[in-house]
């Protein structure tokens, strides 16, 4: 998607048939960057003193009801999403969750394609600009746009040859 929006000009029919295909899947679309936002900020909340607090075993392991009384207490997640946090998880025999493994394993992942999704509306608002449904995205996706900022940038090529 990003590579079609390459040299074509401000208000062009390829950015304004993406914005179409965004508000078309928009309840996709605002679901998946509510799934980055939880998932990109687990590593620094179970980082955290705060949630350490709750982390009685020296392996870092953590049992599922601490582990949402830690997440609850960090006032980031909502319960619903802490239950959702909790049903991503994989608990041991004694149901005990190895909470640095559980997120590092959605981190990466939510990286990768966080950062495309924040270089395609980061890309498509200088294309689009002035399109209510694409700041709509925007407003939603702001969490997601903060976090990757410092990454993006921007690479003009000029001159004929």
């Amino acid at each position: 998607l990003l590579s079609m929006l390459e040299g074509n000009v401000v208000n062009g029919t390829i950015a304004r048939q993406m914005v179409d295909m965004l508000v078309e899947s928009s309840s996709n679309v605002e679901m998946i960057l509510k799934f980055f936002d939880m998932f990109l900020k687990l590593k620094d909340i179970v980082a955290s003193d705060a949630f350490k607090d709750y982390v009685t075993d020296p392996r870092g392991l953590i049992s599922k009801k601490d582990f949402s009384k830690a997440m609850d207490s960090q006032k980031q997640y909502s319960p619903s999403e802490i239950q959702f946090l909790l049903s991503c998880s994989e608990a041991d025999e004694n149901e005990m969750i190895n909470y640095e493994e559980f997120a590092n394993r959605f981190q990466e992942p939510a990286k990768d394609i966080g950062f495309n999704i924040a270089v395609l509306l980061t890309n498509l608002s200088e294309h689009v600009p002035h399109d209510t449904r694409l700041q709509n995205f925007l407003e939603q996706a702001e969490c997601v746009l903060n976090y990757f900022r410092p990454f993006l940038g921007r690479i003009e090529i000029m001159g004929a040859s």
